[in-house]
């Protein structure tokens, strides 16, 4: 035996205890880091000081007993053991922060694997101390004692996933120890085992970082549902008032909601707290950040004044509690523009892309100022790569509704910049998904005065008048746009202003006076070839209008056959006006012309047909005055333009219905699970109506209301009875029915008979033909006397559980507010007539403004 084999041993026995303090002194150290610098990460840490057995053997393979105790650099160790790759990767940085590291010793395990070996990931470092003097200035060290020589030894620090643990775990205890080779057949296996964890892994840390994010914003909650937990959280808040989590909680949900009064009050709160200063850096940061936030949103129509000031100063202080927020930076340059020092908010934005380049905000933020100040878009191509990663980010996000409308607008002012006929029309599309998501003006005008700063380049892009055209109108047509306040008459103004110029679209002319209601839209595509089946769904549709007296709005193009508006107005002339839409040019060629039977030619400035004539026939009904919620439009087969013109309509508050099994845009659309109803509530609501090739359902869309709400399109009828006489106190039909009365008074009497549930509370639905019955109950007391008084709906089909809880809310109500009233009048054998309003006012609270269309 060595003897220099037998004295390292000795040696090494003399010092464990020494190296168990310094494992002690990294552990202490380590904690204080990762508190610190960790927000919301659980964490394991271990230590460990080699056993005399295992240093023995490790210092014997090592070289045969060659090496002395110093070459041994694991003898001291210390594990941190994390949930995910991001927590790995962070801390690791953090590790080469603060210890000296032996680069040539420390590393990513699997990078030193050859091809004929097996292994999984672990970081490990080789680390020394810093003198004591170093750490005091980061971290509070209270008593513990780092002697000079620590500086000089060494530790081994591991950083793991939970899953590479339970590798290393398995493999260095079954083989590394155990067997000094392993058969081929077995390598292969622990190969597919090491592979599998190691996908699991990253896909798992994608995940979690994915809903983390999506938690973060809220989107899975609708305002009501953000209100009450608010509410929820204020209650508990009140029991538990120095939990900064909760105040940070509430503070988040009214940032989504844009309280901002109430989210500055719960911040100022956990800012103002004893609990706030011994937070984790990046903590204290984020508090900073949605405080400066808060204050800025709050102030911002004063960007002088004090208010707005402060905001800016807690984003300042966040920025400098933590350097690698990108969305401080951001938010701090948004600020610097809403001040008008664009070349601030410039250098801002380029500060936040050197955080993360691909961020969308500051992306294209940056962009925007840089095509500005070079008058060309040079920046843009040298930037293609960058734009299309930041699309992707942004489509990610919608697709799990994070971020909304504002992904959408950013995609939509990517997809403009990169400036393709191609992307222009997916800028379109997206822009049009942003005005229909936008919840009040200022998100639009945002987009607007962003848009403005790209004057100097308007020539260069091919899409940014139509664009501006569709913005501005969006905008004017957006329903939270109030024209009896003072503001908003003064958008309308400047919105007005701002169509006359750079937009492409032309003026009032000369019949804008006979642009009245109704107005029926028709948008599709004029075939070439007439097949069997789209005869038919022309005639279908052409029955449909019969009876409509009004204006008939469409393209004007004539493709060998010619348009349907034209063969509605040939069948029905002295019925239908029809406004036909026509390029400025039309392209010189045989195949298209211009519908002779047009009653008034509209031309926009476009050169061949684009959405510039739809964009132009809505600037026409802008001002002539008319609602959009009274225009309808009907969509058929299409491709491009049509895909645009009916989701234009939808955005814009029209009635739209889409024809059934017409193919093309028309079929894209009804299978467009983002624009089939609204996904922003948890009630959705319908954005088109679906129609059947059937004349008579065309027609009534073309006559009727459109009711966006299917529970609301689901009432025909209601009957509200008296058990005693079967008087029947009170009928309402909602549409036209043919149900006979023979069959009402059957219903009514089977009620003795079934009717036990529903005098317990509850609702009985029964299926007749085509309908279904839907049965509640309430009973009133006067001075003893009580009497029972069904209430039976009829349905066009089975309720849902959403649209039961209403009925049930719905009779409660009629009971408290009217119960005594009904019992006198069946006392009299009379019958309400709702005079005042009262029901009708009942009907409207619980189902909403779109039961007025029934009422």
């Amino acid at each position: 035996m060595n003897t220099n084999f037998g004295y390292q041993i000795e040696y090494y026995h003399r010092s464990v205890p020494l190296y168990e303090e310094l494992a002690r002194i990294f552990e202490y150290l380590l904690k204080k880091i990762l508190d610190k610098h960790l927000i919301n990460v659980e964490y394991v840490i271990q230590k460990r000081v080699k056993s005399i057995s295992s240093f023995a053997d490790k210092l014997y393979r090592k070289t045969e007993g060659g090496t002395r105790i110093y070459n041994v650099t694991d003898i001291c160790g210390i594990r941190i053991i994390l949930p995910n790759l991001e927590s790995v990767d962070k801390v690791s940085a953090l590790i080469r922060e603060s210890f000296r590291i032996d680069d040539i010793n420390s590393g990513d395990m699997l990078e030193g694997y050859t091809v004929d070996q097996f292994g999984y990931r672990s970081v490990h470092f080789i680390a020394k101390l810093y003198p004591k003097k170093i750490y005091k200035k980061k971290y509070t060290l209270r008593s513990i004692w780092i002697p000079r020589f620590f500086t000089r030894m060494s530790a081994e620090i591991q950083v793991r996933t939970y899953l590479q643990h339970s590798w290393a775990v398995v493999h260095h205890g079954q083989f590394y120890k155990n067997i000094s080779h392993v058969p081929e057949h077995y390598q292969r296996l622990l190969n597919e085992v090491a592979a599998t964890l190691e996908l699991v892994d990253k896909s798992l840390d994608e995940v979690t970082n994915k809903m983390q994010r999506y938690a973060a914003t809220y989107a899975y909650m609708s305002t009501e549902e953000m209100e009450k937990e608010i509410e929820r959280l204020e209650l508990v808040h009140s029991y538990d008032p120095d939990n900064l989590a909760i105040a940070y909680k509430i503070a988040s949900i009214a940032m989504k909601l844009e309280d901002w009064e109430t989210a500055i009050s719960y911040l100022l709160r956990c800012y103002n707290s004893p609990m706030f200063e011994p937070l984790p850096d990046p903590k204290k940061a984020e508090i900073l950040r949605d405080l400066g936030v808060s204050y800025c949103q709050h102030n911002k129509n004063n960007p002088n004044g004090r208010g707005f000031s402060l905001g800016q100063e807690h984003l300042e202080a966040a920025i400098a509690l933590n350097p690698e927020d990108v969305d401080a930076y951001s938010s701090y340059a948004g600020t610097w523009k809403k001040k008008g020092s664009d070349e601030r908010a410039h250098e801002l934005y380029k500060e936040a892309l050197k955080i993360d380049p691909t961020h969308p905000y500051p992306l294209s933020n940056f962009l925007i100022y840089e095509v500005r100040k070079e008058g060309n878009l040079n920046s843009i191509n040298n930037n293609r790569g960058l734009i299309q990663k930041a699309i992707q980010r942004r489509t990610d996000q919608f697709k799990v509704q994070v971020d909304i409308p504002w992904a959408s607008f950013d995609i939509g002012t990517f997809s403009l910049l990169l400036n393709t006929p191609t992307d222009v029309i997916n800028s379109l599309h997206n822009y049009l998904m942003a005005l229909r998501l936008s919840t009040a003006t200022w998100m639009i005008t945002t987009t607007l005065d962003t848009l403005d700063k790209l004057e100097g380049v308007y020539d260069q892009l091919l899409g940014i008048r139509r664009v501006r055209a569709l913005l501005l109108l969006g905008l004017f047509f957006h329903p939270s746009l109030d024209p009896n306040s003072q503001d908003g008459q003064d958008l309308i103004n400047h919105i007005k202003s701002n169509l006359k110029v750079k937009t492409g679209l032309k003026k009032e002319h000369k019949d804008q006076a006979r642009l009245t209601t109704p107005v029926v839209i028709i948008a599709g595509s004029s075939s070439d070839s007439i097949d069997a089946d789209f005869t038919v769904l022309r005639q279908t549709v052409i029955q449909a209008f019969r009876n409509y007296r009004g204006i008939l709005i469409s393209r004007g193009e004539y493709v060998n056959h010619g348009t349907l508006a034209g063969d509605i107005k040939e069948q029905y002339p002295n019925n239908v006006t029809f406004l036909g839409y026509i390029p400025h040019l039309i392209p010189s060629t045989d195949r298209i012309q211009i519908d002779p039977r047009i009653d008034i030619s509209r031309h926009s400035e476009g050169q061949d047909y684009t959405i510039l004539e739809v964009l132009q026939y809505w600037y026409d009904l802008l001002n002539a005055g008319i609602d959009p919620g009274n225009v309808k439009l009907i969509g058929f087969d299409g491709g491009t333009l049509t895909a645009l013109e009916t989701r234009i309509a939808i955005a814009f508050g029209a009635q739209v219905g889409i024809i059934e099994k017409s193919g093309g845009a028309a079929a894209e659309l009804i299978n467009d699970e983002w624009w089939k109803q609204s996904k922003e509530t948890r009630e959705p609501k319908r954005l088109f109506k679906i129609l059947p090739q059937e004349s008579e359902v065309i027609q009534n869309f073309i006559e009727r209301p459109f009711i966006r709400d299917p529970d609301v399109e689901n009432l025909q009828s209601i009957i509200i009875s008296n058990t005693e006489n079967t008087t029947l106190l009170y009928t309402k039909d909602f549409v036209p029915l043919e149900v006979s009365m023979d069959i009402l008074s059957g219903f009514l009497n089977a009620f003795e008979g079934i009717g036990e549930e529903i005098k317990a509370g509850g609702l009985l639905s029964l299926e007749y033909t085509n309908l279904y019955f839907t049965a509640g109950h309430f009973v009133v007391e006067v001075q003893g006397n009580t009497r029972d008084f069904p209430v039976f709906l009829i349905l066009r089909e089975i309720p849902s559980e959403r649209l039961r809880k209403k009925i049930k809310a719905l009779i409660t109500r009629i009971d408290e507010e009217l119960g005594t009233e009904f019992f006198q009048l069946a006392e009299q054998l009379q019958v309400y007539h709702d005079a005042d309003g009262t029901l009708e006012e009942i009907f409207l609270e619980i189902f909403g403004p779109e039961m007025s269309k029934l009422l």
